[in-house]
């Protein structure tokens, strides 16, 4: 865990690659990105730009990312995957906030879905400013596409949309979402 990267590439090929603990994305002005290519666990996830514009990107390729969410951050880059099984899970407990600001594509998109996009569980909550922050809109209608397990998904809020720069935007999740059981929040 801890601090990834001050811009640059990490390649996560085995479990336990980036460690257990929290780790936070630093972006000083150029692109940083996390290859995961292997299904990892980590704890608290986090990204922030230092400075400039750039971009944060966790690229999940087919793999999944499990977060251990036990306090409260952002994730302000993308979360990119490239097929059914390039999922985010989000566990953790009361305290444990991620909000996801970016545009994500984990999850398959347009491919038919073996397992959920998004799974938050375990009284985690996920915060989203944009639908495409929930990983990529099926096309066409999936069920549990999100899955909730005793966690929260919580729309809208006091969250600046980056692409308009515009905070408070109207959220309208996605008709194709299929969002499986427990509490949705707006």
């Amino acid at each position: 865990g801890g601090p990834v990267g001050n811009s640059g590439t990490r390649n996560a090929q085995v479990a336990g690659a980036l460690g257990t603990g929290p780790v936070t994305i630093h972006s000083n002005g150029n692109a940083s990105l996390i290859n995961v290519n292997a299904g990892i666990t980590i704890g608290s996830l986090a990204a922030q730009f230092n400075y400039g514009t750039s971009t944060i990107t966790t690229a999940l390729a087919a793999n999944a990312l499990t977060v251990n969410q036990t306090t409260a951050t952002s994730y302000a880059g993308a979360i990119t995957g490239s097929n059914a099984t390039s999922n985010l899970i989000v566990q953790g407990n009361s305290s444990g906030i991620l909000t996801l600001l970016g545009l994500d594509t984990f999850g398959g998109g347009t491919t038919a879905y073996t397992q959920p996009g998004l799974t938050v569980t375990g009284g985690a909550t996920v915060r989203a400013g944009l639908d495409t922050s929930l990983g990529a809109i099926p096309a066409a209608a999936t069920a549990s596409n999100i899955v909730l397990n005793n966690g929260i998904l919580s729309l809208g809020g006091n969250l600046t949309n980056f692409a308009t720069a515009t905070t408070n935007p109207p959220l309208i999740i996605a008709t194709n979402r299929g969002i499986g059981p427990s509490r949705l929040v707006s």
